[in-house]
């Protein structure tokens, strides 16, 4: 998803556009190809995985924006305080190692040295068993080499003549501005995040995203923070839902605005599709007119 959104950007190279960066919340609940014909210029729908460290997020943007874009970071509730996550550093720098070999090569030696502490003693086997097979039996992992192949995700996402996958999580299921494809179902019967209680957001994410803000701001790109939908259930406390969106919001709007408020996004369960931060196709036009209005009000785009 990484190499195809990082194309498309590429695509609209010394253009102005706005990005929707987030994990999969973005990829699946706004519709870039909307506000792309709203305002009259490319939105890229940059959602990834929400799993990614900010550090991945950040450093892929980082790499596209250009002078005079715009990024709006609908981050999902996780994204502010991965720090207290268990297991997270372990799944972190597994996916270093396995996907993004670069962000690894680029720790220094004591932060090797400190991250290796969080994964099992099983893992240098693993890493063995995996070179082994790539050296001798590279048929028997061919998906996971071809994953690692950029040449070849482009040549299959650019191919029309050539069988596209469908499936919902397949990479080739966006279209050219990075969005989700086939979410026109509502499946989702799950115990949803509530609304009425607080997004933490901690010490260390915090200096990450205020870092990003810095960086950002030398480059000539202005950064926007939005909020993520929530489920529409039967005993919301709507004050306590003010409440810790005021909160949200005083912490947040001093790196930079946010866009929007969190009493304003609750939806009905029929609209999500298969997590409670994945809307299906009706939930994301109705979120999208909502983006719309709030950029409007805040005069992005004048």
């Amino acid at each position: 998803m990484i190499v195809i959104k990082r194309n498309i950007a590429l695509t609209y190279q010394n253009k102005n556009k706005i990005f929707i960066l987030a994990g999969s919340n973005a990829l699946f609940n706004i519709d870039t190809r909307t506000l792309s014909n709203e305002f009259n210029l490319p939105v890229i729908n940059y959602g990834l995985m929400g799993a990614l460290p900010l550090e991945t997020l950040f450093k892929e943007i980082s790499e596209v924006a250009e002078s005079g874009d715009i990024v709006i970071l609908p981050l999902e509730p996780d994204s502010y305080c991965k720090e207290k996550i268990e297991g997270y550093r372990e799944f972190e720098i597994r996916n270093a190692i396995a996907w993004n070999f670069l962000y690894w090569k680029e720790l220094s030696y004591i932060d090797k040295i400190l991250a290796i502490r969080f994964v099992s003693s099983k893992f240098p086997i693993e890493i063995i068993a995996a070179r082994f097979a790539q050296a001798f039996n590279p048929e028997s992992i061919a998906p996971r080499l071809n994953a690692l192949n950029d040449v070849f995700i482009l040549n299959k996402f650019n191919d029309p003549q050539k069988n596209i996958e469908v499936s919902l999580y397949s990479i080739y299921n966006v279209d050219t501005l990075g969005n989700i494809k086939n979410t026109n179902d509502s499946l989702y019967s799950g115990s949803p995040r509530r609304a009425d209680t607080e997004i933490e957001i901690c010490a260390t994410s915090l200096d990450k995203i205020i870092s990003f803000k810095d960086l950002m701001a030398v480059k000539g790109v202005k950064i926007y923070f939005a909020n993520i939908p929530f489920v529409k259930i039967a005993d919301l406390n709507y004050e306590s839902i003010a409440f810790f969106d005021s909160n949200f919001k005083g912490i947040l709007s001093k790196i930079a605005p946010v866009l929007d408020s969190r009493t304003n996004l609750i939806f009905p369960l029929p609209l999500f599709l298969n997590t409670e931060l994945h809307l299906n196709s009706t939930g994301r036009e109705l979120r999208t007119k909502l983006l719309i209005e709030a950029m409007y009000e805040s005069n992005i785009i004048k």
